[in-house]
């Protein structure tokens, strides 16, 4: 009964080992094969950067109101 629970966890733990091993390798490769698809630096840096977030602006009627009377001045 022990040494089927000892191997068991064994097995467990290695199956646990090789899954955060290949998703490790899964990163690096996307990673490998963005930096061969840019053309230079500055491409490769534009890609693997984080995307800017914007955050909603909340206004209540009459600010609307007023910012699209500034929009229609232009």
């Amino acid at each position: 009964m022990g040494l089927s629970i000892l191997l068991f966890t064994v097995i467990t733990a290695l199956l646990v080992y090789l899954h955060f091993r290949e998703e490790k390798n899964r990163i690096e490769r996307k990673d490998l094969m963005d930096r061969l698809m840019s053309r230079d630096f500055v491409e490769y840096k534009e890609m693997v950067q984080e995307p800017e977030k914007f955050e909603p602006v909340s206004l209540d009627e009459e600010q609307e109101y007023w910012r699209e009377i500034e929009e229609s001045k232009v």
